[in-house]
């Protein structure tokens, strides 16, 4: 028998892990409180991680436009949360919505999904080249 260091309680020694540091070959916690500790654990790095992972958007989006995240989650949550050309919403791409600006000025027009971003940017943000596709379309459409 041993006693977990976290429950205090007494269970048998098939209650603990292995562990070659310690002097009786066991570790300090039972598995049940081992298996909460891990959970406890993970959850707190996943907030940790996700913490940092606006941290650094916020800093990318701070460098690169001149807006916090902040103003980012406002312009798409004035576009109804959903892209400003096609309407889509942020759940159905693995990849985040892109900062539409004008890369003459640098001004932010508004928040796309990946597929209009690649669009416009093929376009070079050409209003003539987009009316030409868009007569090209229409002429041809089937």
């Amino acid at each position: 028998m041993k006693r977990c260091n976290m429950c205090g309680k007494e269970k048998p020694e098939s209650e603990f892990y292995a562990s070659r540091r310690s002097r009786d070959g066991l570790v300090h916690m039972c598995k049940d409180c081992t298996r909460k500790y891990r959970k406890r654990l993970a959850a707190r790095n996943a907030y940790k991680k996700a913490l940092m992972d606006d941290m650094l958007k916020d800093r990318n989006l701070k460098r690169h436009y001149d807006i916090t995240l902040g103003d980012y989650e406002g312009i798409l949550a004035a576009q109804g949360g959903v892209c400003a050309i096609c309407g889509r919403s942020p759940e159905e791409f693995k990849l985040t919505f892109a900062v539409d600006h004008n890369h003459i000025t640098g001004k932010v027009r508004g928040v796309v999904c990946p597929d209009c971003n690649r669009g416009l940017g093929g376009f070079h943000d050409d209003p003539v080249l987009v009316e030409k596709a868009l007569e090209y379309l229409k002429k041809n459409a089937q």
